[in-house]
């Protein structure tokens, strides 16, 4: 024990064993270490089995109207990456380049081979991703095709609204008319419209033009939604500051998707622009959930 002298200095008594708090303090040292250690350990562990996990979800990601896949799908692309999930960024039909030169069906195609060679590969979850126009063809192949989870980000481009049957309707009735003269494969220049760029001329036949842009065509968003199959989990993503006219249709559009218990709304505070890649990180914990049960 110790005591006190008048001087308040702590003096040993005697009989008393030397103070080790040296030594004491050098244990918990190393005890803190090896906690950390184990920590450490713990963690890496997780995010092996996450990883491991994410390596058997196939997604396949598809652009919006004009865009490309190292566009605005990128980002999201490449956090999906990184998270372990097997990523195919597809060049649709409606990409910058392609300006609709192959069929709705051509496009069925090729996500089908990119899930086939992702199942060729081990995986055997499969989400499919659309951004914009790209979303609403989504929907459209989930009502093609089985999937564990369709994704549409910030979808638009219904080709059945009052709006845009208005923009292109001159260029309807010319499609039509080639193809009663038998010039239907023949390239000609038809009139598209866009959110953020207005109307602008697109080059293609007018059997191909139809065939995107008649109220029969995929691109019916009313009627796409009412084909999704029940119990389909949807993951609706909708930018607080998307285009006006989405917005408007928000809720409706949404009503329209069937109930399940993974269907969800998710408005992230960006633009329609922005959507997919300010929504990565949610897309991926969405994806981990649904693949998971």
């Amino acid at each position: 024990m110790h005591a006190v002298s008048g001087s308040g200095v702590r003096l040993r008594l005697h009989g008393e064993r030397p103070c080790r708090c040296s030594g004491l303090e050098t244990m918990r040292r190393l005890i803190h270490r090896v906690f950390i250690l184990f920590a450490v350990l713990v963690t890496a562990i997780v995010l092996s089995a996450e990883r491991v996990q994410a390596a058997d979800i196939g997604v396949v990601v598809m652009h919006g109207k004009g865009g490309m896949p190292n566009g605005l799908v990128k980002p999201l692309t490449e956090y999906l990456e990184g998270q372990g999930f097997r990523v195919a960024n597809l060049e649709m039909p409606w990409s910058k380049k392609r300006t609709y030169g192959a069929s709705p069906a051509d496009g069925i195609a090729e996500i089908d081979q990119a899930f086939a060679d992702m199942k060729a590969a081990g995986v055997d979850k499969q989400f499919l991703i659309g951004h914009s126009l790209g979303g609403v063809f989504a929907a459209f192949y989930a009502g093609e095709r089985p999937l564990n989870g369709v994704v549409l980000v910030a979808p638009g481009g219904n080709v059945a609204s009052k709006f845009w049957q208005k923009k292109t309707a001159d260029s309807r009735e010319k499609a039509d008319r080639l193809i009663a003269d038998g010039k239907g494969d023949e390239l000609g220049d038809f009139d598209d419209f866009e959110g953020s760029k207005g109307s602008f001329t697109i080059r293609t036949s007018a059997k191909l033009y139809l065939a995107w842009f008649s109220t029969d065509s995929p691109l019916n968003q009313v009627r796409t939604y009412e084909r999704l199959p029940a119990g389909l989990p949807v993951l609706n993503v909708v930018p607080t500051d998307d285009y006006k006219g989405l917005l408007k249709v928000k809720e409706a559009r949404y009503r329209e998707i069937p109930e399940t218990p993974f269907k969800e709304m998710f408005e992230p505070d960006t633009d329609h622009k922005g959507a997919p890649a300010v929504a990565a990180e949610k897309i991926a914990a969405w994806i981990r959930i649904v693949a998971g049960n």
